[in-house]
Formats: structure tokens, C-alpha cells, sequence
């Protein structure tokens, strides 16, 4: 049965109203469940939804990124998004276990507009790289700056963290939420209503993270790379 569940193909599930000229989508719905035979349903499913309106705002939450996956990612968004370039980007990442690799950190710095933070980062580079509290979301919020409180938007969450397995060949789903300009129906408003009310608690989370700079990633390097030569005991196997 779980073969059979992650070879389903992208399932829809959009309202929409009706002019003389064209249907405009006004709010749709998608899952994408990733897998064999079913290969790039997460990253083809949150392209798609990057390309659905000019967006100029993006807010990323990852528990672990690769260099791998973060050129994905943004390789993916850069031609999807047409305000990509100037679009203010900010990315929470975490270094919980060592996960993170150090150049997926440096590759989303140096994007253009783009900030990277990480969450809890003095309390984990102080435990050995062992968090009290795991960093685990995998969410990516898409709007416009002059439009935040309302449509067109975008919310993607899932199991993918930034990774090239997550994004394209594993076992992983995503579920993509798109808000666009026009009547919504009162449910599709209190939905992206409920949306942007969740999304300050990542503000929250935001001002109290600590900007990465080349500090910050040099310190990481040398503890991850002095934490992960050491033999891990079975009570230190880390929650990913």
C-alpha cells in the first residue's frame, strides 16, 4: 500500500471563478507525493506555485540544507520567479547535529537580497552541535512586500528538507496552498487569514536568530568536522 501511495501522481484541488474571457484560479490546493516511478514532485510542485504570481517575498525554513539542495532549490525559484532577483529573500537553517553543510549556508548568503539566520545557533554551537530543542520545518512562504496581508501568496510544507533527496528522489510530500488575486471564497480567506497569523510566529523565531557570517560558518566548519570524526554513541544518534 505504500508503494502504491507514493506513486500517486500530484492530486489537485482548486476553486476558481468564471469571466468571459478565462477561468481565473483564485486558490488551489496540490499534494505531491514523491517517490520511485514519481521522481522531482516536490521541487516540480513548489516551481510551479513560484511561478503562479510576481512574487517578491520569500520566507524559507529548512531543518537541513546541502550544497546540493540549495542549488536546487534556488536554481528552480531563480527561473520560476520573475521578481526573483530583487526579491527579498530570508532563510532560517539549522545547524542541529551538523546536518547542515557549511556551503549550503554560503551559497544562500551570497543570492542577491537574501539573508540566512540561524535559529538557537549559540546554544547549539556550545552543545557540540546537539540542540535542546530541534529546528525541524520544512516551509516556504512566497508574497508580495506591498500586498503581505493578502493575495497573491504561496505556502509550501512537507517532509523535504533542502536537500536533493528530499526535493527530487525520496520517499517525501509537500503540500502547496496558492492564493491568488481575485474573490475568494470566505473559507480560502480565513485559510490564508490562519496562514499569515502562523507565518509571524517564523518572524518570531527570525529576530531572535543569529545572522550568519563568515564567523559564524568558519566556527561551524571546524566543530562539525571535529563532531562527525568522533565515534557517535547509540544515545547521541540524532532525530532527523
Amino acid at each position: 500500500p505504500y508503494t502504491t501511495l507514493f506513486r500517486s501522481s500530484l492530486s489537485e484541488v482548486c476553486l476558481s471563478v468564471t469571466s468571459t474571457r478565462r477561468t481565473l484560479q483564485v486558490f488551489g490546493y496540490q499534494v505531491a507525493l514523491q517517490g520511485a516511478g514519481n521522481e522531482n514532485a516536490v521541487i516540480n510542485a513548489i516551481s510551479n506555485a513560484a511561478a503562479s504570481a510576481p512574487y517578491d517575498r520569500l520566507r524559507g525554513a529548512y531543518a537541513y540544507a546541502t550544497a546540493a539542495g540549495a542549488l536546487l532549490l534556488t536554481s528552480r525559484l531563480s527561473s520560476a520567479m520573475v521578481e526573483w532577483t530583487r526579491a527579498d529573500k530570508r532563510w532560517l537553517i539549522s545547524l542541529d547535529w551538523g546536518h547542515s553543510e557549511p556551503e549550503a549556508l554560503e551559497l544562500l548568503a551570497s543570492l542577491p537580497y537574501s539573508e540566512v539566520r540561524i535559529p538557537n545557533a549559540t546554544q547549539v554551537l556550545a552543545s557540540n552541535l546537539v540542540p535542546r530543542l530541534c529546528f525541524h520545518p520544512k516551509t516556504l512562504l512566497l508574497d508580495q512586500a506591498a500586498r503581505r496581508d493578502r493575495p497573491p501568496a504561496v505556502l509550501a510544507l512537507g517532509s523535504a528538507n533542502m536537500t536533493a533527496s528530499g526535493l527530487r528522489f525520496g520517499y517525501e510530500h509537500v503540500a502547496v496552498a496558492t492564493w491568488g488575486r481575485g474573490a475568494t471564497s470566505s473559507s480560502a480567506r480565513l485559510e490564508l487569514a490562519a496562514m499569515q497569523a502562523e507565518a509571524l510566529r517564523l518572524e518570531t523565531v527570525w529576530r531572535r536568530s543569529r545572522k550568519v557570517d563568515r564567523k559564524l560558518i568558519a566556527d561551524y566548519k571546524g566543530l562539525r568536522d571535529r563532531v562527525r570524526a568522533r565515534p557517535r554513541r547509540a544515545q547521541e544518534s540524532p532525530e532527523d
